[in-house]
């Protein structure tokens, strides 16, 4: 699915915009807020965060888990994803 296109998934769906947003300290509300807005823009569901401005200047992208350098923080929210799949499942 690519970015900005009519999306399937619910907000909850964006766990790893929650981790991201756990690991920032952020408040409850604002990762629901902001997981709202992926849902809302069509985001991959890797989506953790979005960058108002793209580098070029043009419109906002959101930034997904796997554009993530810091390979230490990926893996860690790798396996809080899988350790949430193992308990609930994966979203449908």
């Amino acid at each position: 699915m690519s970015q900005n296109t009519p999306n399937k998934w619910q907000p909850i769906a964006y766990k790893c915009l929650a981790i991201w947003g756990r690991y920032l300290g952020s408040y409850g509300s604002y990762i629901l807020m902001e997981q709202r807005k992926a849902a809302e823009d069509g985001a991959p569901l890797t989506a953790i965060y979005k960058k108002d401005v793209k580098r070029d200047g043009s419109g906002g992208y959101w930034v997904l888990l796997e554009d993530l350098e810091n390979v230490t923080v990926r893996n860690e929210i790798i396996n809080k994803l899988a350790k949430y799949a193992a308990a609930y499942g994966v979203p449908k």
